[in-house]
């Protein structure tokens, strides 16, 4: 009995220490209650956060929680914790009974700064995304290949950059270091996977930054490889007109687009008739294309941003290209002056369209004579004065010149009557820039810019007419002077301060010295002069402009937000202007490859271009802000929303709304040109600055919804850009005070671009191109008078669209490279199914209806082309 009651009480001992030592097991020790398999940290944390109750903190930027690892029945939580953080340099504690903590390891972290470069030239490569393996933590290296990254001692980081092969590379130092991370240009064809959440570190796409990629091939008008082709395939880019090398952004005007060429604002980058513009492809590095949530180091214009940067050289190799087209040739030449340390990089081009064209474009237009001709030529110097800084000097040099001579005569007995028209129009820029880039310690990179400008535009239209009758000669003569010359000089300096990883400062001051000299004149006496009474008195006019600016960029958990102002000052004849411009963007990014991005900006303008709003002879004025003119004010809210797809599919959507103040136009569409022919009136410009007295400021409105797709793979890239949208403008005194389209309104904007790879060598381009007709003022009343019967000016403002433009462009292009060597031919069809798009209208007397009718001119029918590049 008393064995029995021993018995008892031990049985009942081993119970209660076997239920005691059951409830002090820790929860980490315990199996995970899941199949056997592959999981991912997030799914174990998600099932235990339900099932078992179990809390956990951490910060996504020292975890990364798409690790996998596997487990069988008795793999418990510890084991599989330990393994998918085995490399992410993190501590499991445990807090409480419920609570997990994953804290960083502080200690054992290094701070890795350096630059990324091409492997082959040595060039500094701007937005390569840099990630550590196995966790959150990132960054994008800035517009001079640096980077600095706070990463765990023994880590191993992630390179990629569209274009170049992948690169995944390890580091093992005892200290912070310095490096230089060289990446391969990748000349294979490969499927091109996007990881949906890589998505939440590519900062340059949707309503941000764009990278604009000059190897994809785009037909183009006589096979020219025009950089602007490729910002007019975007959404809420258009064309103004068949012909015009421009382009217009959300509703904006040409003049309102920010365009920097070495860090140098620029006025005119196009070539005559829009055959190209002034850059070459060539010696391009980077060109990045901002559409909206502007960062507040750009200023000075209200609708866009261009910055084209061009190459410092190979720093290894001499090479360069040589093409030939039906524009003319085209040549690059780069290399070191002193290995690894000095490079240049030298390009020039020329237009032999007067060799062969002359004689068509005389029967054409019906001219005795007529000259086309533009080239460029650029150059950069680039040197490595030690690992961490850089100076660098480049000019540029290029002329457009345009001449139509006219003549025209009869007998009659003897009676005689002699006519000749001479018109010509010429511009060109000359710049020279300098820039000093350094890194200062770790978290601070420097840039300082200085540039120089002279830009000149000049159109002349003279009409000398003759009659010699009952030998006596009546004449009449007359001279139309268009001149716009722009003298600038810009000093700026840009810093970078990377507080952490997450936290980045901008901030940065400039001042501007601006000469201008508009001047619009007619005469009654053909002048003699040359372009040198344009700056005699009132026709200069000095100002100058001075800005700051500062912006925080702060990144967390897929968050990017970014908030930013700029200060200008700006003085013109004793006037002072001030404008605060606040910015800010934010962005949200989920780990299924969802984008939403919103901003808003404020930007002002202080120059305006006035373009002639009747039919005759072009002339485009570059105007100052004046006492009595207002500087332009831009107002811009836009939001996208984006999504990615792992099998290549990429599609956005998104809205905009921008107001626009202090707009500036000609008070009345009435004719330059012809204004005072066979009348005896006063000419109307007949002093240097009586174009300040004939215009007219207003406001506008654009607004629009945008839609973006884009696939690709291995043999196919599939891209469809649609814009609906809105663009109005209001004056006083003009259309009834009520607001009216604007010129260049498109309502409809589609851009479909088909591209097929048959192998590495050849490929097929197709882009069909749909939009609404560019508006205009027709007048649909006349008066009668005893000789004839007039037009009168139309009583509403661009009344009359043109009719939809569309067309059909077709591109081949074929590489070969082979060790030293290679050469690319690209032919194709502009416009292949001849579509007669208007470049300008008029109106005549039709017999068969008698009555006026109106008819549409188009500039380019169906044009073949092809262009020889050869590479070394």
């Amino acid at each position: 009995m008393r064995y029995d009651f021993y018995r008892l009480v031990f049985f009942l001992f081993c119970l209660s220490a076997k239920c005691t030592l059951f409830g002090q097991t820790n929860i980490l020790d315990l199996p995970i209650n899941l199949p056997p398999g592959n999981y991912s940290l997030k799914q174990v944390i998600e099932f235990s956060s339900e099932y078992n109750d179990l809390i956990y903190s951490y910060s996504s930027n020292f975890v990364d929680i798409r690790a996998e690892a596997s487990l069988d029945q008795h793999t418990t939580l510890r084991e599989f914790l330990e393994k998918t953080l085995n490399d992410q340099s993190v501590e499991i504690r445990l807090s409480g009974k419920k609570r997990i903590l994953f804290i960083p390891l502080k200690d054992e972290s290094l701070e890795l700064t350096g630059y990324v470069i091409d492997s082959d030239s040595g060039e500094k490569l701007e937005g390569v995304i840099i990630r550590v393996i196995n966790s959150q933590k990132y960054t994008i290296t800035n517009n001079q290949g640096f980077f600095t990254l706070k990463c765990p001692k023994v880590s191993t980081l992630d390179f990629s950059y569209l274009g170049y092969k992948s690169l995944t590379k390890s580091f093992l130092p005892e200290k912070n270091s310095f490096v230089y991370v060289p990446m391969k240009f990748n000349n294979e064809i490969q499927v091109v996977t996007i990881n949906p959440d890589s998505f939440a570190i590519d900062r340059y796409t949707g309503g941000e930054r764009i990278k604009v990629h000059l190897n994809r091939p785009v037909p183009s008008l006589f096979g020219s490889e025009n950089l602007t082709n490729h910002i007019k395939l975007k959404t809420g880019v258009s064309t103004p007109d068949e012909g015009s090398g421009g382009y217009s952004v959300r509703g904006g005007s040409q003049d309102q687009n920010l365009i920097l060429f070495e860090g140098a604002p620029m006025y005119e980058v196009n070539h005559i008739g829009g055959l190209n513009t002034i850059f070459i492809n060539d010696a391009i590095r980077e060109v990045d294309f901002l559409k909206g949530s502007f960062p507040s180091r750009y200023g000075g214009r209200v609708s866009s941003v261009l910055d084209i940067q061009l190459k410092d050289g190979n720093k290894y190799a001499h090479g360069g290209s040589v093409s030939l087209g039906i524009l003319g040739p085209e040549a690059n030449f780069q290399g070191p002056i002193l290995y690894d340390k000095m490079t240049f990089n030298v390009s020039a081009r020329t237009s032999w369209v007067d060799l062969y064209a002359k004689e068509f474009f005389d029967r054409f237009f019906e001219n005795d004579n007529t000259g086309i001709n533009y080239h460029d030529v650029n150059a950069k110097l680039s040197f490595d004065i030690s690992k961490t800084s850089n100076l660098s000097i480049s000019i540029y040099d290029g002329d457009d010149a345009i001449r139509f001579v006219t003549s025209e005569s009869s007998q009659d007995g003897e009676d005689r009557f002699e006519l000749q028209e001479r018109n010509s129009i010429n511009w060109g820029n000359r710049l020279y820039t300098g820039n000093f880039k350094w890194i200062l310690g770790s978290r601070v990179s420097g840039h300082i810019h200085g540039s120089y400008l002279n830009y000149e535009y000049q159109s002349r239209g003279t009409y000398d007419f003759n009659l010699f009758q009952d030998q006596e000669r009546f004449n009449q003569q007359l001279d139309v002077w268009a001149y716009s010359g722009i003298r600038d000089i810009n000093l700026s300096s840009h810093f970078d301060f990377y507080a952490s990883d997450q936290l980045k400062f901008n901030f940065g001051l400039g001042t501007s010295y601006h000469r201008y000299n508009p001047t619009l004149r007619q005469s009654r006496v053909i002048v003699q002069e040359t372009e040198d009474i344009f700056f005699e008195g009132d026709s200069t006019i000095r100002a100058n402009e001075n800005y700051a600016y500062a912006e925080v960029n702060y990144e967390l958990n897929n968050w990017s937000l970014k908030i930013g102002s700029r200060l200008n000052h700006y003085q013109v004849r004793s006037k002072d202007y001030v404008n605060f411009e606040p910015r800010i963007s934010l962005r949200k990014n989920w780990t299924d490859g969802i984008s939403l991005s919103m901003g808003y900006s404020q930007m002002s303008q202080f120059v305006h271009r006035l373009v002639n709003p009747g039919t005759g002879l072009p002339s485009d004025l570059w105007v100052p802000s004046t006492q009595t003119i207002k500087p332009q004010n831009g107002f811009l809210t836009n939001v996208q929303l984006d999504k990615k797809f792992e099998s290549g599919f990429t599609f956005s959507i998104g809205g905009y709304w921008k107001e626009m103040r202090n707009l500036l136009d000609y008070q009345s569409n009435s004719d330059i040109f012809f204004n005072v022919i066979n009348t005896d009136d006063t000419p109307v410009f007949g002093s240097n600055n009586e174009w300040e007295n004939r215009v007219i400021s207003g406001k506008g409105r654009a607004y629009g919804a945008e839609f973006a797709s884009y696939f690709n793979n291995d043999k196919w890239d599939v891209e469809l850009n649609y814009t609906l949208s809105r663009s109005t403008r209001t004056f006083e005194g003009i259309n009834d005070n009520e607001p009216f389209p604007d010129k260049y309104e498109r309502l409809h904007d589609l851009k479909f671009r088909l591209s097929h790879r048959f192998n590495n060598q050849l490929s097929l381009t197709s882009i069909w191109y749909f939009s609404s007709g560019s508006n205009f003022s027709l007048a649909l009343e006349e008066f009668a008078t005893l000789t004839d019967e007039f037009p009168i000016n139309s009583s509403q403002r661009n009344n009359i669209s043109f009719p939809y433009y569309h067309r059909l462009d077709l591109g081949m292009n074929y590489t070969k490279n082979m060790d030293d060597f290679g050469f690319e031919v690209s032919g194709g069809v502009y416009n292949s199914y001849n579509r007669f798009n208007p470049f300008y209208v008029y109106i005549y007397d039709d017999p068969i209806v008698s009555r006026k009718s109106v008819k549409g001119v188009s500039l380019f029918p169906v044009l073949p082309y092809l262009n020889v590049k050869m590479k070394f």
